[in-house]
């Protein structure tokens, strides 16, 4: 368990609505002493049944019609009755209040939990959350706060059917002080016997918030990778995985639920078997009359049950605890790897200016594996540079690092020569409109995908936009045109389509600097071609970074940098590295031998480049 978790749950409800959380209490307080004055009730309508206790009845009852008459009440069997139910009738108007404020609370818990997560994840360092499993942070955030607000529906049960159980103890006492004692000496027997009987159910527990959270993750990627599933007939090995798991979740939730049910039953057996034994001895050995038993006895027959569920709220609160624990522990291990606040750095960006981009010894590993060594060169303002080399060599890990998303090792990134550390990192990458290779798209309109790089824009931006990224003419074509709902990922279009709303959602910004991954790596050449006399009007206007495979569309570029293996091999114009005879020069000449488009990492298969050619500045 979690140190402290306890005195954290509590703190962080009381933190999230302090009056309300006073407002259950109060009203839990209110409610159950309505309860017990409803109970005192009965003793003036039993006296005037004709039923006296030797006194045990006759003086509480004498004692109630002094107040009463004190405020001019007379005491009647009709007066009594109709007390009695009024008294009922306010203590169930204060429980459904303060069962809605305890609803509400409830609700408030599930949102604000939801919410941090929310906010914890937008702010986590990219290297971190890139190796978290996906349907791991997902179950996290949507059902684990869902279960942990139970917390709070046991936690309020506990308070109102404590206050409820000391009403009932404090007349039961008046009553006969006696055969209260007894009735409590039992109750503690029974409490000891069935607490040493049950379980701890907390590794139960455990397991089946373990179980739950690997298969919401294998059920997500199911459906994410079912395109392949069914194309390989994968079906019967993701079923017998998922079914192994619904099974272990099945016998775990069964465990779970038979627990309270098992307290219940344990402790009302022995509950009745001690009733019945008080009843004996009350009247036999204490002497007691019937009538005073009797009411003693009811009174702790509808206290018992009141005990009986305390200990099965603390039970059940034991139960849950380990989903709040789940919650709050990734909280605390996202928020410390949060991006650091260099976020709020005095430098920013401003927008349409093409920063002068130097990379200086940079160096990046993933753990103990190296992905960039020491590479450093010159991006010039306005100019447009390529980055070439084989899958591996860490030309994603260089632009992740421009990006700030991941952290050098050792070595600079300097934009206008300030250090990316000290830059305000939400301009610089305002600044920036990047292409991945493979486009993300949200499941909504095409307008909307477009639109998501610069909210607030108007039909006539976004068309523009559309039209750069050689789009118009497809939007045109569908029913619902900009309106169109691309589906979850963009599945209803093909990979040519999703890649150019990804380049128009990215020219839409107006970027200082442009980075294009594999830009046309899904187009077929006509729409290659296209796209690439598109790009090249922005020659000279913004700095474009290339990332390609497809050595013939990089013709045109400023500058060429070659990576092989995390360091930087080459470096120059396409004619100066063809020259060269280099490495450069020995991939154009594999990939011109080879049909259009095979990708790069397809066609080098050869040992790491000795030679090391330094790169221009």
């Amino acid at each position: 368990m979690t140190p402290n978790i306890y005195p954290r749950f509590a703190k962080d409800v009381i933190t999230l609505a302090p009056v309300r959380t006073v407002m259950v209490i109060v009203l839990s307080a209110v409610s159950s002493l309505f309860e017990g004055l409803s109970i005192t009730m009965l003793f003036p309508l039993l006296a005037l049944s004709g039923i006296d206790g030797d006194g045990g009845i006759s003086s509480i009852a004498s004692y109630i019609d002094h107040v009463l008459s004190y405020l001019n009440i007379n005491i009647s069997i009709y007066s009594s009755a109709i007390i009695f139910v009024t008294f009922v009738i306010i203590q169930h108007t204060f429980f459904l209040l303060q069962s809605w404020q305890s609803a509400g609370l409830q609700v408030m818990f599930v949102a604000y939990w939801r919410q941090k997560l929310i906010d914890v994840y937008l702010k986590s360092n990219w290297n971190y959350f890139s190796e978290k499993n996906s349907g791991h942070l997902s179950h996290v955030m949507i059902v684990e706060p869902d279960r942990a607000s139970n917390l709070i529906s046991y936690l309020t049960n506990i308070i109102m059917t404590s206050f409820t159980a000391v009403a009932y103890l404090v007349v039961a006492f008046i009553t006969s002080w006696q055969i209260s004692l007894l009735l409590i000496a039992c109750g503690i027997v029974i409490v000891t016997i069935t607490c040493f009987i049950v379980r701890n159910p907390r590794k139960i527990a455990e397991e089946q918030a373990r179980v739950s959270r690997n298969f919401t993750s294998n059920a997500q990627e199911m459906i994410s990778g079912m395109k392949l599933i069914r194309a390989s007939e994968g079906a019967e090995q993701i079923k017998l995985v998922l079914t192994t798991m619904i099974s272990r979740i099945q016998a775990s939730n069964r465990l779970l639920a038979m627990h309270p049910a098992f307290v219940r039953s344990t402790f009302e057996v022995a509950a009745v078997a001690s009733l019945a034994a008080t009843l004996v001895v009350g009247i036999v050995y204490l002497e007691q009359s019937g009538a005073v038993v009797l009411l003693i006895v009811a009174m702790f027959i509808r206290l018992y049950p009141r005990i009986s569920s305390i200990q099965q709220f603390m039970h059940s609160f034991r139960l849950y605890m380990p989903f709040y624990e789940e919650v709050v522990g990734t909280l605390d291990e996202v928020a410390n790897n949060a991006e650091p606040e260099a976020r709020g750095g005095k430098y920013r960006i401003s927008q349409g200016h093409s920063p002068d981009i130097v990379v200086n010894e940079a160096s990046v590993a993933y753990g103990r594996m190296p992905a960039l060594r020491n590479v450093s060169f010159r991006i010039p303002a306005r100019h447009t540079v390529a980055i070439v080399g084989p899958s591996g060599a860490g030309k994603s890990t260089l632009v992740d690092a421009i990006l700030g998303l991941v952290p050098l090792q050792s070595g600079t990134i300097e934009i206008d020569g300030v250090p990316l550390e000290e830059i305000n990192v939400a301009s610089w990458r305002r600044a920036v409109g990047y292409v991945a290779q493979d486009t993300f798209l949200f499941n909504a309109t095409i307008r909307d995908n477009i639109a998501f790089a610069k909210p607030g824009a108007d039909d006539l931006q976004i068309c523009a936009a559309a039209e750069k990224a050689q789009l118009c003419d497809f939007i045109n074509s569908l029913p619902d045109g900009y309106d169109s709902i691309v589906g979850d990922r963009g599945v209803k279009l093909s990979g040519g389509q999703r890649q150019r709303i990804g380049l128009a959602r990215a020219l839409l910004g107006d970027p200082a600097v442009l980075i294009l991954d594999e830009p046309t790596s899904s187009l077929d050449s006509h729409t290659e071609a296209a796209i690439i006399h598109d790009i090249e009007k922005l020659r000279g206007k913004t700095t474009i970074i290339v990332i390609a495979h497809r050595l013939s569309s990089l013709r045109q570029a400023d500058l060429i940098h070659v990576l092989d293996q995390g360091r930087l091999v080459e470096s120059g114009t396409w004619t100066e590295l063809i020259k060269m005879a280099g490495h450069f020069s020995r991939l154009w000449q594999i990939q011109s031998a080879t049909p259009e488009g095979t990708p790069l990492q397809q066609v080098v298969g050869r040992a790491p480049i000795s030679t090391v050619e330094q790169g221009r500045p």
